[in-house]
């Protein structure tokens, strides 16, 4: 599956419980972006950005192509070729790099994020999703380590009947007839989303733990040792699973 469509699927995801702001504040955020440092000198991006965005407003997302870009964007002859010259894709690339420096700077509390996938030039629009907007005017829950608990529980159960075995850090508990809770995370901040492997060795979940602003797939062994993490997105991830 290429980057665009995995990432038009999450922000689809994202909307689904958090609506695209509205054109004045996505606007508002695009003149932020130009006015910023890394777009200093820019104009070419500047140019780039503005047209992306207008036209996904419009409506007219479908028709953001290489050789639209190259003739209003960048002023080429109507002769002009992609596959012959590649302005827009060196652009592109361009401006991907920039608006990636700064949201990790500049940008990195904006109420709105834009992104361009690669693999097309249709920009992605979101509002940015904060561990408090998340679970703003939800009902009161379990504590998220509540949830990674149980959903630990509810996985060794079955692994075992799987496979018919458990860790060796829960078998020892089972065979003195004493059931053990082991505590995995220690993470300050949000946690949530928790996935086990079928064998019970490896739990995934999504935390802002470093003081991330947003959510990030991490992995660590039950067995113990520091968690890794797996992705560094400028917005939310969501919902990580093992395959079988």
């Amino acid at each position: 599956m290429s980057d665009v469509v995995v990432a038009r699927d999450a922000a689809e995801r994202r909307l689904r419980d958090h609506p695209r702001p509205e054109p004045p504040a996505i606007r508002a955020q695009v003149e932020r972006i130009v006015a910023s440092n890394q777009f200093a000198a820019a104009e070419r991006l500047c140019r780039f950005l503005r047209f992306v965005v207008e036209e996904e407003l419009a409506g007219r997302g479908r028709d953001i192509k290489e050789y639209r870009i190259g003739l209003d964007v960048f002023e080429r002859p109507e002769t002009y070729d992609p596959r012959l010259d590649a302005t827009v894709r060196v652009e592109a690339t361009k401006l991907r790099a920039r608006l990636t420096k700064y949201y990790e700077s500049e940008g990195r509390n904006d109420p709105v994020l834009i992104t361009v996938p690669k693999g097309g030039y249709v920009p992605i629009i979101q509002p940015r999703i904060t561990p408090h907007s998340a679970n703003q005017d939800k009902p009161l829950r379990w504590p998220h380590w509540l949830w990674v608990a149980a959903a630990v529980i509810v996985a060794l159960a079955v692994a075992t009947i799987a496979t018919g075995r458990l860790p060796a850090w829960f078998r020892s508990g089972i065979l003195t007839g004493v059931p053990v809770l082991a505590r995995l995370t220690w993470d300050p901040g949000l946690t949530s989303d928790p996935a086990i492997t079928g064998d019970g060795h490896y739990l995934a979940y999504l935390s802002n733990r470093e003081g991330s602003a947003h959510l990030n797939v991490w992995l660590q062994s039950t067995q113990g040792g520091a968690p890794v993490r797996l992705t560094n997105h400028p917005c939310n991830d969501f919902s990580p699973s093992f395959s079988s």
